[in-house]
């Protein structure tokens, strides 16, 4: 039977050989090698990757790798995520690959196949929030307490975990207590998020009760050199600012360019809409007939009923017709869009991670994409000092490159800055744009 020191030394051998099984098409980065190798070895990370990076693969791997080489013992990954529209994506994701995966939930709202399936250990990859692994009492005796996934689990990932921070005291309070995972669970842990500042790892780690010499870090500045940044102050309408997209839209139809324009409130959401909807007229439906189906332009928030959230998202990923979305925050995390080319904000952020986090959704293809920042006078009053002393220093103009201070204040201790002494170096960023 192959050792633990075995399967670390050939596990890329293992990958290479099981590639075509798993439709793995490509190589894997230096990072993502270094993060697999870490948890093979039962050790914990904290890796901090930009965005579309290929995160998840780091756990998807250790599981399926363990299985191939380790004959006589199931493995298995719990994926902790924020939000369902996530897990659900990954988990559809991990399906194509042949990687057996389900998202628990409520029973209720679970086919029986299933649930008997995470009973008897089907699963190498099962996704969940934080409440339903430790508030609902009909999965801790399976979860917590079964010998199948007691000595079966071999990682828990902890995915886009800058939400730690952003959301544990009041929203999601339950993100506080998966420290107590580590009572059940001898196995690796495995921190994920793409954009993280040093108080906020020190916090995170706090959290989760571990020490810094715990946890090996594996991270890379979380540039997004595709995407090109853009600012203006002193904005007063978005119909007259967008113009040049509305155009596109109204000439393009169906083959503009795809875009995501982040407003600050749902009642925001609702008059930039019907703005954008009176100035496209006949040309906001593809084929002219004026069905929902057919409308190249959507609303996206937090109130919206969530079988239309679905369509809306449904639509984005998978038609050919939807090419603009005005919505909150509401819509983001959890959802890939690789061929979304603009991300506009009309308004600030809260913080630079949660703004670096948005624009970080554009250009995940590789293709040229663009972010436009416009900081509204009355959003800058509602928003983190970060993101307020941001905006403060751009409106007169104090910071020679928004990329530079951006990927300067998500820098963390341990990783390579020379990404961002490249940057420094060119000549061809100006103050509006970079």
């Amino acid at each position: 039977m192959a050792t633990l020191n075995d399967i670390v030394c050939s596990w890329e051998n293992t990958f290479n050989r099981i590639k075509r099984s798993y439709n793995l098409h490509y190589h894997l980065k230096p990072e993502q090698i270094d993060v697999i190798t870490h948890i093979l070895r039962n050790e914990n990370c904290f890796a901090v990757l930009p965005t579309g990076f290929g995160k998840s693969i780091c756990y998807m791997l250790p599981p399926v790798l363990l299985n191939e080489t380790i004959s006589d013992k199931r493995h298995y990954g719990l994926i902790i995520s924020p939000l369902r529209s996530l897990m659900y994506d990954q988990v559809r994701s991990c399906n194509a690959m042949g990687i057996k995966s389900c998202c628990i939930t409520r029973k209720k709202d679970m086919d029986t196949e299933t649930i008997e399936g995470i009973k008897k250990g089907l699963f190498t990859l099962l996704f969940m929030s934080p409440e339903a692994l430790l508030f609902i009492d009909s999965w801790r005796p399976i979860l917590l307490q079964s010998k199948i996934y007691g000595d079966g689990v071999c990682l828990i990932a902890i995915d886009e975990c800058h939400v730690l921070e952003l959301w544990g005291d009041d929203f999601r309070p339950t993100y506080r207590m998966l420290g107590e995972l580590r009572s059940h669970f001898s196995c690796s842990f495995l921190i994920l998020t793409a954009t993280c500042t040093n108080v906020m790892k020190r916090n995170i780690l706090k959290q989760l009760y571990f020490g810094e010499n715990e946890m090996q870090l594996v991270s890379k500045v979380p540039d997004r050199p595709n995407i090109s940044l853009y600012y203006k102050f002193g904005s007063l309408s978005i119909t007259e600012e967008m113009a040049w997209y509305l155009r596109e839209l109204k000439s393009d139809g169906i083959t503009a360019r795809k875009a995501i324009i982040y407003v600050r409130t749902i009642t925001q959401c609702g008059k930039v809409f019907a703005n954008f909807m009176a100035y496209l007229g006949n040309a906001a439906y593809g084929d002219g007939s004026k069905v929902i189906q057919n409308r190249i332009l959507e609303v996206y928030h937090g109130a919206l009923a969530s079988t239309d959230q679905e369509r809306v998202v449904s639509r984005f990923s998978q038609d050919n017709v939807l090419r603009c979305i005005i919505c909150t925050v509401a819509f983001g995390m959890g959802v890939n869009i690789p061929d979304l080319n603009i991300v506009v904000h009309w308004g600030c952020s809260n913080s630079i991670v949660e703004y670096w986090q948005e624009v970080g959704r554009a250009g995940r293809n590789g293709d040229p994409a663009e972010a436009h920042l416009f900081p509204l006078p009355r959003t800058v009053l509602h928003v983190e000092d970060d993101m307020k002393s941001l905006c403060e220093q751009l409106k007169h103009s104090n910071i020679p490159c928004l990329r530079v201070h951006i990927l300067e204040h998500l820098t963390i201790k341990g990783m390579n800055p020379h990404i961002i002494d490249e940057i420094k170096h060119r000549k061809s960023c100006d103050m509006k744009s970079c």
